[in-house]
């Protein structure tokens, strides 16, 4: 009787930290709209925030490579300049 009692109690405790665990594991249920129209007015609203992203990312890199194309035009014109070779003296 005592091992089974021993056993019941093992049971019993594996049980509970398995139920804690479950517990602990299980998320927060997400909040579904009430309306499809609210989640269709979500994925909207989170597709333009994307897009308005993507936009800024793309205006910065213009940019950047505006100022690059410069800097290589001015290095070209530099190279291109003839250069003053001085007197030569014989």
């Amino acid at each position: 009787m005592e091992a089974f009692t021993k056993t019941l109690s093992k049971i019993k405790f594996s049980l509970k930290s398995n139920f804690k665990m479950l517990i602990q594991n299980i998320k927060m249920p997400v909040k579904q709209p009430s309306r499809p129209i609210d989640a269709v007015r979500e994925l909207f609203e989170c597709q333009q925030n994307q897009i308005n992203d993507l936009t800024q990312i793309i205006k910065t890199q213009s940019e950047k490579i505006k100022r690059l194309e410069e800097k290589n035009k001015e290095i070209l014109k530099k190279e291109s300049e003839p250069k003053s070779g001085g007197w030569f003296f014989a």
